[in-house]
């Protein structure tokens, strides 16, 4: 009884061991790590097989026995080359780029041949979806394994599968990989979105127009990002569509825009008012604005840019959060 009990705590602990591998930078497949299991169509082939070697002996035929013995032997041969398919293959240099609250996280690695054998019929699979690979002897590719990104913050990679089944589709060789990698995932921007606050002026505490007021100052030519709300869609008629103008605003030049989340009504909530901010950041960089950041005792000053918009929203991402 003792041994009948144990055996089958053994078999979790053993499980448990398998499937809470920690993350890996860098994955070798060899004999440890790569696992073999039929497939329906394996079992039925071995079912069949099983079926004919009875009938042989039942009935002493000396070729059902050779079927057999041939059958069962490209079965077999069938496993090794399945395996060959996956031992040798180096998985590792895993990424992915920021993405925001409710989309697909695209997590890529790299697989490369290490032993100058081609790999077909390569499958990774993740959280959503799967991929087909073919590899060529020596050569590496990209593979990408998405999730869900479901809230701010950083998101750790998912589980990756890689298997085979060829060259017969009688085996399933596959192994399981946990990539040391991790997504940062930014606010959802607010949708629809409000209008920017006013700008301030670099001196003095006064507030000036900005791109949200309605405080027109002229027109100008149209510059590439421009919001399509600025655009004088009744001045471009009437030049029969040959002068594509902007309407500016006072205070839209020579003041700094500074995003506050004090400045937004507490009974939104932080991840509300997060949503407004990241929106906001987004439409100041499309209009080419330059705008500063605070949030709670973080604050990044007035710049334009990509690297502007960037570290403002991961402050956002990253706020209230651990470390």
């Amino acid at each position: 009884m003792a041994l009948a009990a144990a055996a089958p705590r053994g078999l979790r602990a053993r499980l448990r061991r398998f499937m809470e591998r920690p993350p890996e930078g860098e994955l070798l497949l060899g004999h440890r790590r790569i696992y073999t299991l039929p497939t329906r169509a394996g079992i039925a082939f071995g079912v069949l097989l099983l079926a004919l070697l009875l009938l042989a002996i039942n009935y002493e035929l000396s070729l059902g026995h050779a079927l057999v013995f041939l059958l069962a032997a490209a079965g077999w041969a069938g496993l090794h080359i399945g395996f060959a398919n996956l031992s040798g293959l180096r998985l590792g240099d895993a990424r992915a780029e920021p993405v925001f609250a409710g989309e697909l996280a695209a997590f890529e690695f790299t697989l490369t041949d290490t032993r100058r054998r081609a790999r077909p019929a390569l499958t990774v699979a993740g959280a959503e979806g799967s991929m087909r690979i073919q590899l060529a002897a020596g050569a590496s590719a990209r593979a990408i394994v998405q999730v869900r990104a479901a809230e701010r913050g950083w998101l750790a990679a998912p589980r990756a599968m890689l298997e085979t089944r060829f060259p017969l589709g009688l085996w399933r060789i596959w192994t399981l990989w946990l990539p040391a990698a991790r997504c940062l995932v930014y606010p959802a921007p607010e949708s629809p979105a409000m209008p920017l606050p006013g700008a301030q002026p670099s001196v003095g505490d006064q507030p000036v127009g900005g791109p949200g007021d309605e405080s027109f100052a002229h027109l100008r030519a149209y510059q590439p990002g421009d919001s399509p709300r600025r655009i004088a869609w009744r001045a471009f008629a009437r030049s029969d569509g040959a002068t594509l103008s902007a309407r500016q605003f006072e205070g839209s030049a020579g003041g700094d825009l500074w995003l506050d989340a004090a400045a937004i009504a507490p009974a939104l909530g932080i991840e509300a008012r997060l949503a407004r901010l990241t929106a906001w950041v987004l439409e100041a960089d499309a209009l080419g604005l330059a705008y500063g950041l605070r949030v709670g005792a973080d604050e990044i000053a007035p710049a334009s840019g990509p690297a502007q918009r960037d570290q403002c929203l991961r402050c956002l991402a990253l706020y209230g959060l651990a470390p």
